[in-house]
């Protein structure tokens, strides 16, 4: 599955390993970036709904 791919979760040892392991981070710092990730995600998904509320009228 791509997305066990993308972002692999270690909870044994903590540790969160993006795009096939080539990028890992462990302990809080993967918390930290995660979050991140998911906010700009929410912002980008957000601005979006906007953007697209804006051109129908």
């Amino acid at each position: 599955d791509w997305i066990y791919w993308l972002v692999h979760v270690y909870l044994d040892r903590g540790d969160v390993c993006y795009i096939g392991e080539r990028f890992c981070v462990g302990g809080g710092v993967s918390i930290i970036i995660s979050l991140i990730v998911i906010l700009l995600i929410f912002l980008s998904v957000f601005f979006l709904m906007k953007f697209s509320q804006r051109k129908d009228q």
